[in-house]
């Protein structure tokens, strides 16, 4: 009986790790010619503390990961120098109630593509193109900026 719980035990483990493995993110990356687009919702602000920036189901260091994979693998395809852009969605309300998926676009970096082979990993990589950093800066140019009216 003991030996049949931990076997059943162990089954949900690996149903559980199989699921959350299998989620979809909310970013994407595409290559398109020698650009790079990193399409990705704006931050949650101040819900892992304060003034802190998180993605619910993403963090910026998996997208940094994922980042550099495909850089790695863009280097086979003959590709020299890639221009990388993030995309903030910013989802819009027209006057009808229909929601619509607007885009902020910022270039962030060139990349010489025979340079990223020779990274480590990608947290070398990040600490030399400062993708993280700005990835952050394109945030903060794009915020909404908040206006009170003024009383007179």
């Amino acid at each position: 009986m003991k030996s049949n719980l931990k076997y059943l035990l162990i089954f949900f483990i690996g149903i559980i790790a199989i699921i959350s493995c299998n989620k979809k993110k909310s970013y994407s990356i595409t290559i398109e010619g020698n650009n790079l687009y990193i399409t990705m919702p704006y931050p949650r602000v101040g819900v892992s503390g304060i003034n802190k920036r998180d993605w619910k189901d993403f963090t910026l260091n998996e997208l940094i990961e994922d980042t550099f994979q495909e850089l790695k693998d863009c280097s086979k395809s003959g590709i020299n120098t890639v221009w990388v852009c993030v995309k903030l969605e910013k989802p819009k309300k027209d006057k009808y109630g229909n929601e619509e998926m607007t885009y902020n676009s910022q270039f962030i970096a060139e990349i010489p593509i025979n340079e990223v082979n020779k990274y480590k990993d990608y947290k070398y990589f990040d600490r030399s193109f400062r993708i993280s950093d700005n990835i952050n800066r394109a945030i903060e140019r794009n915020k909404k900026v908040l206006e009170f009216p003024s009383f007179r």
